[in-house]
């Protein structure tokens, strides 16, 4: 009899794929996948062309090429904190980015804390590895903001030997940012301590207030930064993803990626060899502001209808508390598309905290959220 890994047991598809790109999709108003549906910025479709036109598709080292290290240090440095282009490199996606930052820095069975909201792949990039996951849940006010009891976390931190913290910031599905202080605090704690911090930053080119770029600012031998530029120049087919390390860090996840990866693809490479600062800058902040006005507009029709979102700061998400009618929130994610023809992704996916709300993508333009949302009023009556 043949077998299969025993890891696949605690491993089930990705919800908001499942939904968000399932066979029913196409019929359906799709508030599931995050996904941007604005265009990527000509520069970047320039660039793609000019690399299709040369039909040149080698082999580059697994570190990508030196030009696009240097492109890269330069696009991610700010006036606070110079990137040199050895603590740099590209990879395929910021997801597969997390699972070779996770493969580098742990051994199976190692503990690994999450917070809550979490992205909802972290679990599962957790179980593939075998590792176990610690969860630390956060506090919510009237406003709807979301509250770390940074002491405590620490103390979890030390009561169960946790390897490793992952922090996704800005967060996904929540669209808030943590502290920097508390950020710049929790690092230089978990460092003494001998616990590395993983910053997801997937969505920090799409602050609503670029002021307020935090994770950018630190620089700490155990802090692995990952992104990517999927949601910021609107490519996510590209995987066009980077890891932010000391050298010392990056030369052994680099060891794994030849083994796994070869290289990043041609085309991604070309994009992060040759994308302007002022481009990546540009179109982050437009696309930020798109998506601030989607909130708005979703946002005054979820208050009449007494259903809370958390405040936002960042990304196209919205994260909805559906209490009111629903405790479970697959059974909002069904009342959503029975009666409405809507997409969402349940928010239990998120964290068992976070069970009664619902994740909503605001990757449709302000008149479908409005025609999409309503009805609400009176199917939630």
């Amino acid at each position: 009899m043949l077998h299969y890994n025993q890891i696949l047991k605690n491993i089930s598809p990705s919800a908001s794929m499942k939904r968000g790109l399932g066979p029913n999709a196409a019929s359906l108003t799709n508030f599931a996948i995050g996904m941007p549906d604005l265009p990527p910025p000509a520069e970047v479709e320039q660039i793609v062309a000019n690399r299709a036109k040369r039909n040149l598709f080698p082999y580059t080292s697994t570190t990508g090429t030196i030009q696009a290290r240097k492109n890269l240090a330069h696009l991610l440095s700010n006036e606070i904190l110079t990137l040199d282009q050895e603590e740099v490199i590209p990879c395929d996606g910021a997801k597969f980015g997390i699972f070779l930052a996770l493969k580098t820095v742990t051994n199976p069975g190692d503990r690994v804390m999450v917070l809550e909201p979490y992205w909802l792949s972290y679990p599962h990039i957790i179980s593939a590895l075998g590792l176990v996951q610690e969860s630390f849940v956060p506090t919510t006010n009237d406003k709807g903001w979301l509250s770390h009891d940074w002491q405590k976390l620490v103390q979890m931190v030390k009561e169960k030997a946790v390897k490793a913290v992952i922090l996704n910031n800005p967060n996904n599905p929540s669209g808030q940012i943590l502290p920097l202080e508390n950020v710049k605090q929790l690092v230089t704690l978990l460092a003494e301590m001998g616990v590395w911090v993983i910053m997801d930053e997937v969505y920090i080119e799409l602050l609503f207030d670029p002021k307020k770029r935090n994770s950018t600012s630190i620089r700490s031998e155990n802090l692995i930064r990952v992104g990517s530029f999927s949601k910021s120049l609107c490519i996510p087919g590209l995987r066009a993803g980077y890891v932010v390390a000391a050298p010392s860090v990056l030369a052994r996840l680099v060891l794994l990626m030849q083994h796994t990866q070869t290289c990043v693809n041609s085309f991604a490479l070309s994009v992060m060899e040759e994308i302007s600062k002022e481009t990546l800058l540009g179109h982050s902040h437009m696309c930020s502001q798109v998506y601030a006005k989607r909130f708005e507009v979703l946002k005054r029709l979820f208050d009449a209808n007494q259903i809370p979102l958390l405040a936002i700061e960042s990304s196209f998400y919205a994260f909805a508390d559906f209490s009111r009618l629903f405790e479970n929130s697959e059974d909002s994610c069904d009342f959503l598309t029975e009666k409405l023809g809507i997409i969402t992704t349940p928010g239990h996916e998120y964290g068992q905290s976070f069970r009664s709300h619902v994740r909503i993508c605001l990757t449709q333009p302000e008149e479908k959220i409005e025609s999409a949302f309503s009805a609400l009023a009176h199917e939630a009556v």
